[in-house]
């Protein structure tokens, strides 16, 4: 589909006009369609690279430097993605076309383990295929922003969410078992279904992207930031304050994140179902637990939610590292301890991710909010590049001087030690921007990861048994009932 910057007077005039009701309710209904195609796309290749790599011989700086650069490279593109949004008349167009140009790029995938295993191929085509999706993303945010009101825009988003996050289970738990079914046959055969799988995913997205009504544009900005001023007031501003502390943790992950699933597949020797499991973990409890975490913020604030969570984010390598410390020749205990570490992932980071996400919209103006979240996703992924080098020469170095505990586990343990600086650090200098009062984070940290959740699970089990001691008393009465009666009708 082309893009143009110019349409007919008859488009022009549409465009002008506000869009019908039933013309947006179809819109919201195509995308949750196209989300959900998105989302099997996601599904059956993004989650499944890694496994991809380690299987063509990659080794664990090949997997950080192809975890972290094309993240980079496309955190860039949405700078790009921001001055098409702004260019061209029709945001549905920008997207749709991006859409169907990276579906496409998704073929030569399937031909990378019979022409070439090099690790620089695979690592530039994963590069355009995240350039292409961040390049949708401003025109995307921008269009549906435009398109949903702010009035029903939580509940919109929490129906269509549920929808995006049951294809996503359902295409992780699927691809794993396709590759489980494959290992002992021909395993390239399985990643090549999984791609086609993906293939057809994104072309569902694109047909239903192209189905979109694109609504007029709401807010226009006429005196757009440039970017060497939003770095210059990065310290002086809300907005840049949290940018700060936000890419300081996104540096500090990307040291472990590269590795978790090389540990699961190469150290520990995981399955894919195993795998599997371990990837939707965290997904489901995000689902569950998200309006844990949005009545709490909502109560009291973003920015104190947001200490909690990112705790909570900063021990999870520690988890990883203790647990491979002491138990990694035990293969169901390591397996179960993973899957608990995951878990708490979950729970950890739709916190985290919630609470930021809710921030940055408080923290900016809505004429100015693309661009900002265009910058700040240039610094968000220029974090997750040096944090990827580094990690892989981290994990290089210490094989190489053989230490104690293993590379990886080394790594994991440095994650930690930068997560935790980062929230002591910067995040006390980022302000509140809403009006709710200060908070003990100590207490409230021991309030919301624990206090609560045990006596939210101490509750239901506790229901649980005296509903189920309840029956038992009701069927014990009843046949109790029932023996009575039959050694009375023996009598007579």
């Amino acid at each position: 589909m082309a893009m143009a910057s110019t349409d007919s007077a008859d488009e022009k005039s549409i465009a002008l006009q506000d869009l019908t009701p039933e013309q947006s309710e179809k819109t919201k209904s195509y995308s949750v369609v196209e989300g959900s195609g998105y989302n099997i796309m996601v599904g059956f290749s993004e989650q499944y690279i890694v496994p991809f790599a380690l299987r063509l011989g990659a080794t664990n700086p090949q997997i950080a430097i192809l975890s972290s650069v094309p993240t980079f490279l496309g955190s860039m593109s949405q700078v790009i993605g921001a001055r098409l949004s702004e260019k061209f008349t029709s945001r549905k167009n920008v997207v749709a076309s991006l859409a169907l140009i990276q579906g496409i790029l998704l073929i030569p995938l399937f031909l990378i383990p019979f022409l070439t295993r090099s690790m620089v191929v695979l690592t530039a085509l994963f590069s355009l295929h995240m350039v292409l999706s961040n390049m949708c993303a401003p025109a995307w945010n921008s269009m549906m922003g435009d398109l949903v009101l702010d009035k029903e825009r939580a509940s919109y988003f929490a129906r269509r969410n549920k929808s995006l996050i049951t294809a996503l289970f359902f295409s992780i738990l699927a691809a794993g078992l396709i590759l489980h079914f494959f290992e002992g046959l021909n395993i390239w055969a399985g990643f090549g279904v999984l791609f086609s799988i993906s293939f057809f995913g994104r072309m569902i997205s694109w047909v239903y992207l192209s189905k979109h009504f694109d609504p007029p544009r709401r807010f226009h900005s006429a005196n757009p930031l440039p970017f060497r001023e939003f770095i210059k007031n990065i310290k002086g501003n809300a907005f840049g304050k949290f940018a700060l502390f936000r890419i300081s943790i996104a540096f500090s992950a990307m040291i472990a994140v590269p590795f978790f699933s090389v540990y699961m597949l190469k150290n520990l020797g995981f399955s894919y179902i195993q795998y599997s499991l371990v990837l939707l973990a965290p997904m489901i409890v995000k689902a569950f637990t998200s309006t844990y975490w949005g009545a709490y913020s909502a109560r009291l604030g973003n920015r104190n939610i947001m200490y909690v969570s990112a705790l909570l984010v900063a021990i999870i390598p520690l988890i990883w590292a203790l647990a491979g410390f002491f138990f990694e020749s035990n293969a169901l205990i390591i397996f179960l301890l993973v899957l608990l570490a995951e878990i708490i992932s979950g729970f950890a980071w739709g916190g985290f991710e919630l609470t930021t996400f809710n921030y940055m919209l408080d923290a900016s103006e809505k004429q100015d909010r693309a661009r900002l979240f265009a910058y700040f996703n240039v610094l968000f992924g220029s974090a997750v590049l040096v944090g990827g080098l580094l990690s892989s020469f981290l994990v290089g170095y210490f094989a190489a001087i053989q230490i104690g505990v293993g590379a990886i586990m080394a790594v994991f343990f440095i994650s930690f030690v930068l997560r935790f600086f980062s929230v002591v650090s910067f995040l006390p200098r980022v302000p509140e921007v809403e009006n709710h009062p200060h908070v003990n984070e100590g207490k409230l940290f021991v309030e919301m990861v624990i206090t609560r959740p045990l006596g939210f699970v101490v509750h239901n089990t506790l229901s649980t048994l005296t509903f189920i001691e309840h029956e038992m008393i009701q069927a014990g009465e009843k046949t109790t009932r029932v023996i009575k009666k039959g050694l009375s009708k023996n009598k007579k």
